[in-house]
């Protein structure tokens, strides 16, 4: 509620992965009961990237990258369609599933990079991402060490009820 606001916007920062040359391989891990940074914005995330909605920027954000879009003047620039995204809802997990369920973190992060590994070696990186999200399970279940069991559920940017809905709708 008091922390000062962000130089770079959701937008401007989806925006400049999406403007590399060969956009890096993306895995989106949320915890479902997150009461801050709402699952909604994961949605959100997957939904642009996987579908290459165009974007608002800012005015005098600067682009991180040098390929980076300028966000000088503001305007608007489409994202490059990342159709294989990876994207988990992990429950019960909230704001920090890397501390709720870190056993289940490590695991899917340890699964993907694997797979974004080999995918790397058999292809040009710029496929990778596609093989590496073929290579994921739809869904892993994990006992953690302190006895709470975790479910990671993949995501495929399908809306999450109403809210998410009509969250989709301004996305088209």
């Amino acid at each position: 509620l008091f922390s000062p606001k962000a130089e770079v916007s959701f937008e401007d920062a989806l925006l400049t992965i999406s403007s590399r040359e060969a956009p890096p391989p993306i895995a989106l891990l949320y915890g479902q009961e997150d009461p801050w940074v709402v699952p909604l914005w994961a949605e959100r995330a997957h939904r642009r990237l996987s579908k290459g909605v165009e974007l608002e920027f800012k005015k005098g954000v600067a682009g991180a990258e040098p390929n980076a879009p300028s966000f000088e003047s503001g305007g608007s620039e489409a994202l490059k369609v990342l159709p294989d995204v990876v994207h988990y809802a992990l429950t019960p997990a909230g704001h920090c599933p890397h501390h709720e369920a870190p056993e289940l973190v490590n695991c899917l992060l340890s699964l993907w990079a694997r797979a974004v590994d080999s995918s790397a070696n058999e292809r040009a990186a710029s496929s990778a991402n596609e093989r590496a999200a073929d290579a994921m399970p739809e869904q892993l279940t994990k006992r953690e060490s302190f006895g709470r069991e975790v479910r990671a559920y993949r995501r495929h940017g399908d809306p999450l009820g109403p809210l998410g809905a009509l969250a989709a709708a301004f996305d088209r």
